[in-house]
This record gives C-alpha cells, structure tokens and sequence, in this order.
C-alpha cells in the first residue's frame, strides 16, 4: 500500500476527513451527509445498517437520481448491509424505501 493510500486510512480511522476538491464537487449534501454518518468513528453514534437504508439519500425522490440510474448501486449497499449484519449482528429487519 502506498504511503498516501496509508495516511488516508489513518485520517479516516481518527475522523480526519474532509469533502474537498473537485471529485467531491458533483456530490450532494445527502451523500455526504450518509458518508459522515457512516464513518463516524464512535460506533455508539455511527450508523447502523438500519438506519444506513432509511437515509434520505438513499430514500430521496430527486430528478437528478432518476435520470442517473442507481438502483444497481442501491441494490449493491443493500445486499452489503444486509450481509454485514447477517455476520456480525444477527438477522435485521431492514426496512427501507421502495424504488419506482
């Protein structure tokens, strides 16, 4: 691994982590906001799988993410989560929005 690539890990272990740049930005406040609340180093206020697909990213009903297609993308982090909590925290009923 490279030395960048190992500081990077490092900051976003600590919480040291920052939405700059030009990759950040095309990226809404509602996926930013979902992958702060995911990387949350405190795993008592850290999202859950749960609440991870209740999200109103995820949930959000926007022209933008129509036109661009994520259900496969949806249905990846789904599966995902799902097979996370299956592993490590016993079946959840996951309940999350319904996709037109």
């Amino acid at each position: 691994m490279e030395g960048n690539q190992r500081d990077l890990i490092r900051k976003i272990r600590q919480g040291e982590y920052g939405f700059k740049g030009k990759d950040w930005g095309g990226i809404s406040r509602q996926a930013k906001d979902m992958i702060r609340s995911l990387l949350v180093v405190d795993t008592t206020r850290r999202y859950s799988a749960k609440k991870a697909l209740q999200h109103e990213w995820i949930c959000m009903d926007d022209y933008p993410l129509k036109r661009n297609s994520l259900l496969g993308s949806q249905r990846v982090l789904r599966t995902s989560l799902k097979k996370l909590s299956s592993n490590h925290m016993g079946p959840l009923k996951l309940k999350y929005c319904k996709t037109t």
